[in-house]
């Protein structure tokens, strides 16, 4: 092999050993990387900017290695992204569910649903929370004549430990001309559940505040 040719090889092979090396060194650097109770307690930090507290209830099983900074910025961000997603949809205009009456009747009982999605994690610790109030309405003159009650439940759950209502309140209000129905939900989603990325088993607990209008007729 030519002296020229050899010498090329030996540089290449050198500057793809190197790379890896290169790559690794700055993983390993101390300042890219963060240990489980850091990253836990940012994440807490976070999570609280929105109203949402979540604290350590085990930390027997926490990685003792360190997590890469990156991995913890790539999880700060979904949070923000997941919170502002939330308060997005916290209002809603929904439509009624059901009529218990024969459509000839005057008067129906009618019960109207909406849903509310608190989340702590995607994917690990979410709740599907009902709204259900049910009314009185008159169809021929087209008037809702009473609210006669308002409940709410967790129709579906992962992850969750209970759900806790706070306060639900209904109210009389119009869309247009058309007689409508308001209600507001306050209550708090309480989950329990395993970190993926730390470990810790945390608990959380999701406060909603959610607005529901229904045209009654």
């Amino acid at each position: 092999m030519k002296p020229a040719i050899r010498a090329l090889v030996i540089t290449c092979l050198t500057a793809a050993l190197l790379c890896p090396i290169q790559a690794l060194a700055v993983e390993l650097n101390p300042a890219n990387q963060v240990s489980a109770d850091e990253y836990i307690e940012a994440v807490m930090e976070e999570y609280g900017k929105y109203g949402i507290t979540m604290r350590v209830i085990d930390d027997s099983n926490k990685l003792d290695s360190p997590i890469l900074r990156e991995t913890l910025e790539t999880e700060l961000s979904e949070i923000r992204a997941q919170c502002a997603a939330h308060a997005t949809e916290s209002r809603s205009e929904l439509v009624p569910s059901n009529a218990s009456a024969s459509p000839l009747a005057m008067y129906i009982d009618k019960t109207f649903t909406g849903t509310v999605q608190p989340t702590a994690l995607p994917g690990v610790a979410t709740a599907t929370i009902v709204c259900q109030v049910k009314a009185t309405l008159n169809i021929q003159a087209g008037t809702l004549v009473s609210i006669n009650s308002s409940s709410s439940y967790c129709s579906l759950g992962t992850n969750l430990s209970s759900w806790q209502q706070t306060s639900l309140t209904t109210s009389r209000t119009k869309l247009g001309s058309r007689d409508a129905i308001k209600a507001h939900l306050v209550g708090y989603a309480h989950f329990s559940y395993t970190h993926p990325q730390t470990g810790f088993n945390v608990s959380s607990s999701v406060p909603v505040d959610n607005y529901f209008t229904w045209a009654a007729v």
